[in-house]
């Protein structure tokens, strides 16, 4: 009878899973600009939540991500991107920040990062409105606040822009004393010439006058070594057209000549009587005459009448 094999075995004993003492936390700091106002409240974003989270606390600060930027376009949030991107890789597990208009720029953005946060775990706390994301019926609530905060961003917008036109209308605006090439501004913020950048505007509305096309009028001014507004040896016949167009040379400003159109993009279109504009007249010394700048606006009508598709 052959003896039966002994086979050794070991036990291999359990390793118990042990619970998560924290959970890792983001905090999701922005303001919209660099002034020292809105600086001040993002220290005090800062400093809050570095107080609030110190240990012993079940949420570990994990890292603190901070913009300062208009919220109206997420994809130049760098570091709201990097923080969706610490998300998706687990390394939080919670988001808290001031108030849904610090976070989404609109309802609609908002509710996807949400949801998108969601698939990964990772629940947001809006301190201000008081809400978690892991409440129930908290998307409900989040769809009407947000909606409420952008409809409080767009009084905002509505204020500044009630407060532009009011400057404008009245003479106080900043905007009409705003330098372009040929002028500076002096100690009183006023437009002064700046005579040797008046004499290159002088010569363009000449040889326009003259018949030069803006081909010809950019190869003399590089021929020349005249430096280009923005101080490069080379022109674009753009940059001449558009002096060849600015009335602030023959001493008026027209505020408010452009505006946004109703497309998604807001693209810049002219304004020709959509909205109003205002005009200040012997605002400052002017470069060329009147006479001279209406010419040019109907030599420049005249070509546009013949134009056969060729660049000038």
């Amino acid at each position: 009878m052959q003896d039966k094999k002994i086979r050794l075995v070991d036990t291999l004993p359990s390793v118990p899973s042990l619970p998560k003492l924290h959970k890792n936390l983001g905090v999701y700091c922005r303001v919209s600009s660099n002034n020292h106002e809105q600086l001040s409240s993002l220290a005090q974003q800062v400093s809050h939540y570095v107080q609030m989270f110190r240990p012993p606390c079940h949420y570990l600060l994990y890292d603190i991500y901070i913009d300062v930027c208009s919220g109206s376009k997420s994809d130049q949030r760098t570091q709201y991107q990097r923080m969706l991107k610490d998300c998706k890789e687990k390394k939080l597990d919670t988001i808290i920040t001031k108030s849904i208009s610090r976070f989404g720029r609109d309802t609609a953005e908002t509710l996807n990062a949400i949801r998108e946060l969601k698939a990964c775990d990772v629940n947001i706390i809006f301190e201000s409105e008081n809400i978690d994301t892991l409440a129930v019926d908290s998307e409900v609530l989040i769809t009407i606040i947000s909606a409420y905060a952008q409809a409080e961003n767009d009084s905002r917008s509505d204020n500044v822009t009630w407060g532009i036109k009011k400057r404008a209308a009245d003479g106080t605006s900043g905007l009409f004393r705003r330098r372009c090439y040929g002028y500076t501004n002096d100690e009183n913020g006023e437009l002064a010439i700046v005579s040797d950048e008046a004499e290159v505007v002088r010569f363009i509305f000449e040889s326009y006058l003259n018949g030069a096309s803006l081909m010809k009028i950019r190869t003399a001014l590089e021929e020349r070594g005249t430096l280009s507004p923005t101080g490069k040896s080379k022109w674009c016949n753009r940059t001449i057209d558009m002096m060849l167009s600015n009335e602030k040379y023959c001493g008026e400003v027209i505020l408010i000549k452009t505006i946004s159109d109703n497309s998604v993009m807001k693209k810049r279109i002219s304004n020709t009587g959509q909205r109003e504009s205002y005009k200040m007249i012997e605002s400052h010394p002017p470069i060329i005459s009147r006479d001279e700048f209406d010419r040019v606006q109907a030599e420049k009508a005249k070509r546009q009448r013949n134009k056969t598709g060729k660049a000038e």
